[in-house]
């Protein structure tokens, strides 16, 4: 009878220990290994944007910490001969040549937001890996 207060102590800890595991890898599955590879480049390096591949219908997508991405993206388009024209809610108006394209964002898991550019106008990844070089 001594060992049962231990054995409750420990089954207790064993139980958190696994509903903290299981919700470890409930949120890994909801927001995808391929995201959790691209939050850790973003936490871990000097990148501030880092491509995530297209969405269903082919857009471009790229994924920046939360702080300063307004900055962030205006100074990605200029680098490319972009020009700012305006901003309504979340969508961004650059301007090139009488061209003109549309980067919408959306926050995203609170610390990032994701980045989607019209057309295939601008490479924004790319052209942080340039000035890496």
């Amino acid at each position: 009878m001594k060992n049962s207060p231990w054995k409750f102590v420990l089954i207790g800890f064993g139980g958190a220990a696994a509903l903290f595991l299981i919700a470890a890898v409930l949120y890994a599955n909801s927001i995808g290994m391929s995201n959790l590879k691209r939050m850790y480049v973003l936490e871990t390096t000097d990148r501030q944007i880092v491509e995530m591949g297209a969405d269903e219908r082919g857009i471009p997508q790229y994924l920046a910490k939360l702080n300063r991405q307004e900055e962030l993206l205006k100074e990605r388009m200029s680098r490319e001969g972009w020009t700012f024209a305006e901003q309504e809610g979340s969508g961004y108006f650059f301007e090139k040549d009488g061209r003109k394209a549309i980067v919408t964002s959306r926050i995203w898991n609170h610390r990032y937001v994701i980045f989607k550019v019209s057309g295939d106008t601008v490479d924004l990844a790319l052209s942080e890996s340039s000035d890496a070089g």
